[in-house]
């Protein structure tokens, strides 16, 4: 350990010859080595580094690769370098660094695989789209994080609460006394969607980062849930609503989007109906937009009080200020999201990225002001981000990705 030691450091200050260099790629592949060797590594990262981020450079990778090559190959043998897998030093996780010359050379690898083809490590990572992904929050705070729990039951407080085999929360309707209710949150990261069948038969799409709050039983003249983000309703119709056994009435399905800083929250009452709700704060106004059947949108400011409303009718899409705005739209473009696309028509790109960011869990950046352009085009969701992406540069649009931050290029 000791002589490997030493080796090392005349490696990276360049002092090895050829065969010692070879030596000591080829002592990455004795197991009996591998701790002390990434020990000296780590060592020599965090004395040169003191925890700057490493990130790795593809356009350096084939260069330095033939320089390493040339020093600890003979002629006819197999052109392949070893990589071990490295523990996190810095943000940057799994990096080995190899010093020489002065360059930097970045691999990444699974500790089993003791070599790796540097045509595959030269390949950019592909940020895979989004799925069913959630947690969901009982009343006593317990989270269960869905993607990781097991088909069927999962929860009896309040309601029987069970997962279907095609990845639906189903929420039982059981007869409750209104002190015995629970409110229950179901939440969706970016890079998650989920659907959730209330106690009524209501059907809810969450698109990412949204969330909706929900009693655990419906009871008494209102069934009320609270949303964030972007939600799609199938609300029960009026022949499958409960009904108020005093006044006979059915009663109606209200949705509560929240006040927020500035913004006006909304209320949306509907007896049966299909809509969807955009309330990210970054998209600017909140939106419902009603594809079929008819809701009442009010606007409501930051004390609960009604401000504005309005009746939509189908194909009809409200905007909530200080007033409320209607016109008329594409209502398959509005809801493209439930149907597995992204979808944008005369969109600039700063709007069509706030989708991408929030699908693909990525952070985007853009390295300078860009000149007004409008984009049309629609793609699966289930596409891989580079495959967007390409789309986009045929545009004319251009993109530098690492890691999982995307700088926009003019």
């Amino acid at each position: 350990m000791d002589e490997l030691n030493d080796l090392f450091k005349r490696y990276i200050n360049n002092e090895c010859t050829k065969e010692e260099i070879k030596y000591l790629m080829k002592s990455f592949d004795i197991s009996d080595n591998q701790i002390e060797l990434k020990r000296a590594i780590n060592e020599h990262l965090r004395s040169q580094h003191q925890g700057d981020e490493l990130t790795g450079v593809d356009e350096r990778i084939l260069h330095v690769y033939q320089n390493l090559k040339d020093r600890i190959t003979e002629e006819g043998e197999e052109k392949r370098v070893l990589v071990v897998k490295w523990s996190k030093v810095f943000s940057a996780a799994a990096a080995i660094l190899i010093i020489l010359g002065g360059s930097y050379f970045f691999m990444v690898s699974d500790i089993n695989q003791s070599l790796v083809d540097i045509a595959e490590v030269a390949k950019p990572k592909v940020i895979e789209p989004g799925g069913n992904k959630a947690i969901l929050t009982l009343a006593d705070g317990t989270q269960v994080v869905l993607e990781q729990a097991a088909n069927g039951f999962i929860s009896g407080t309040g309601g029987v609460i069970s997962k279907t085999a095609d990845g639906i929360i189903e929420i039982g309707n059981m007869e409750a006394a209104e002190n015995t209710i629970q409110i229950l949150t179901l939440e969706t990261p970016r890079g998650g969607q989920y659907q959730l069948n209330l106690p009524d038969g209501t059907k809810a799409w969450l698109n990412s980062a949204s969330s909706i709050s929900f009693p655990s039983s419906f009871v008494g003249d209102e069934r009320k849930v609270e949303i964030t983000g972007e939600v799609y309703f199938e609300v029960a119709s009026q022949k499958e609503a409960p009904m108020n056994a005093q006044s006979q009435k059915f009663v109606p399905f209200i949705v509560k989007v929240p006040s927020k800083g500035d913004k006006y929250g909304q209320e949306i009452k509907v007896l049966g109906t299909h809509f969807n709700v955009n309330s990210y704060p970054e998209e600017g106004d909140y939106t419902t937009t009603l594809i079929e059947g008819s809701v009442r949108v009010s606007s409501v400011n930051a004390t609960g009080k009604l401000i504005d409303s309005k009746l939509l009718s189908p194909g009809q899409q409200s905007k909530v200020g200080s007033d409320i705005r209607v016109s008329k739209v594409d209502v398959q473009q509005q809801v493209a999201w439930k149907d597995d696309l992204i979808s944008f028509v005369d969109a600039d790109i700063e709007s069509i990225m706030r989708q991408v960011a929030r699908w693909y869990n990525v952070e985007v950046e853009y390295s300078t002001l860009l000149p007004p352009r409008i984009f049309t085009g629609k793609i699966s969701r289930s596409s891989n981000l580079n495959q967007l992406l390409e789309i986009l540069e045929k545009s004319n649009i251009h993109f530098e990705v690492k890691g999982r931050k995307i700088t926009v290029l003019p």
